[in-house]
């Protein structure tokens, strides 16, 4: 069947437009590359339906959630039954997550850009992508945690959280509904955090660094939306209810500020987090560490896709794809010599307001006090912070 949805409006006090009644149809699956068959669902092994807010309702080219029956590896993150296919015509997907691995967030969904074709009919280039979810080789919460989104669709959700201060609405993604004491609980610890952010800037209950992680990537990215943008946070565990900003989602307004900082800045909670000297000095060692090559490593890497084998595959579809949606998207090249401007421009503006990043360029002597025969190793930067193997592979620098 054709996976179909009603429109609905915001109520009276909130704004946008969402989507109900989007009922997942059963169906089959086929993923092909270069002919051999990498993934086959069997008949019946998945469904599908529309998925998003604005984005289903204002584009004739649809963005869809995909459910297995059962768990499969298709992007290389692990197994999971819940995968998306979202619109990247522009890249700006590619370079948010491109962005979130060169800043190290917690977690970054694995992607691949896909030719879809469904009951015969083609539909579009898009971005299959992991969804966000609260699993175990994604966003990692106990049983006894959180996750959840600062959400401006809450009205479209069977259950959300007005918080007691700045009057914000969270909706939940773990558990996926609260039970009374959870509802309880959570919004006496939302209360309490943004009380301490309202007092005196200053917050025991979050994680700056996280935090600043995420503000410096939305500055990075230039990003003009602030209330629209998927903006998540965790509670890993109530033993210690510390709040983390784990990942990244949500590029459709980003690289259209290149001057300022991004609109985000003037949303409440982080507005007065940036009043916070503690919290200011955080996300000025974090531009330190990352500011001296990440706007050069995103220009390298936008430079790479239009060189690799699948550019001219991705601009024959898009232009097949703006015939078929009446859209009028430009091709890699363009959009590349675009996003490697606004970068330098967004790379001067940081430079002039923080100061040139300090950039690490010596290593004094070692001394060996202890030779052992080491079994286990872990890898650090010149920061003595711990990173994984995989960064050491895809980013330049001392370790």
């Amino acid at each position: 069947e054709e996976p179909t949805y009603e429109r609905v409006d915001a109520p009276e006090g909130a704004s946008g437009i969402g989507i109900k009644n989007a009922i997942p149809v059963p169906g089959r699956m086929v993923v092909i590359e270069h002919g051999d068959t990498l993934y086959d669902s069997g008949d019946e092994g998945m469904s599908v339906r529309i998925r998003g807010n604005t984005s289903a309702t204002l584009f004739k080219k649809k963005p869809y959630k995909i459910k297995l029956e059962k768990k499969a590896d298709l992007l290389g993150g692990g197994k999971s039954k819940h995968y998306v296919l979202i619109r990247d015509e522009n890249l700006k997907s590619f370079i948010g997550f491109k962005t979130s691995e060169l800043l190290e967030l917690e977690w970054v969904p694995k992607w691949k850009y896909v030719k879809v074709v469904m009951n015969g009919i083609y539909r579009g280039v898009y971005l299959m992508c992991e969804q966000v979810k609260a699993e175990k080789n994604k966003v990692k919460v106990n049983e006894d945690g959180f996750f959840f989104e600062l959400d401006a669709y809450w009205w479209n959700e069977p259950q959300y959280i007005t918080s007691a201060y700045y009057k914000l609405n969270y909706t939940f993604k773990y558990p996926e509904l609260l039970s009374e004491s959870d509802s309880l609980y959570i919004s006496d610890f939302l209360g309490t955090m943004e009380k301490s952010l309202m007092g005196d800037y200053t917050s025991d209950y979050i994680d700056k660094k996280s935090f600043a992680r995420w503000c410096l990537a939305q500055d990075i990215m230039g990003n003009e939306d602030w209330q629209g943008a998927n903006i998540f946070f965790k509670i890993e565990s109530r033993e210690e209810p510390i709040v983390t900003m784990p990942v990244l989602w949500d590029f459709n307004q980003i690289m259209q500020v290149n001057d300022n900082y991004s609109k985000i800045h003037n949303q409440c909670v982080f507005y007065h987090l940036f009043k916070d000297e503690d919290f200011n000095n955080i996300y000025k060692k974090l531009w330190n560490q990352y500011g001296g090559y990440i706007f050069d490593e995103l220009s390298n890497l936008l430079d790479e896709f239009a060189k690799s084998e699948i550019k001219d595959a991705f601009d024959e579809l898009v232009a097949i794809d703006n015939t078929l949606y009446e859209k009028s998207y430009l091709d890699v090249d363009t959009y590349v010599n675009q996003y490697k401007e606004l970068l330098s421009d967004k790379k001067k503006f940081l430079t002039n307001t923080l100061g040139v990043p300090i950039i690490p360029t010596y290593v004094g002597e070692i001394s060996e006090n202890n030779k052992t025969n080491i079994k286990d190793s872990s890898i650090y930067n010149l920061n003595g912070e711990k990173v994984d193997a995989s960064v050491v592979r895809t980013r330049p620098g001392i370790y």
